[in-house]
């Protein structure tokens, strides 16, 4: 089975799922050229006309008293406190 940027929250047995909608990248378009894709790239990363590759989501899966966090974006900003502890 493969969850691709799952949000929302999960229950089966004892695991939990807790899925937060998040982004890779958001560049808004120069101020010089309004509407137009981020420079760099050629596409739209920032929402609401983002394409999808941007999209990102942080899995919090618990299970047997453990809680671990993935997300595929490392070190791009910190994890609030409220949700690790």
């Amino acid at each position: 089975m493969v969850l691709e940027r799952l949000v929302g929250q999960f229950k089966l047995g004892d695991i939990e799922i807790t899925g937060l909608a998040d982004k890779h990248k958001c560049e808004p378009a120069p101020p010089d050229k309004p509407g137009s894709a981020s420079a760099d790239l050629h596409v739209e990363t920032c929402p609401p006309n983002n394409v999808m590759a941007f999209d990102n989501a942080i899995q919090i899966v618990e299970t047997g008293g453990l809680r671990v966090a993935i997300w595929a974006t490392i070190g791009r900003r910190l994890i609030p406190p409220s949700i690790i502890t």
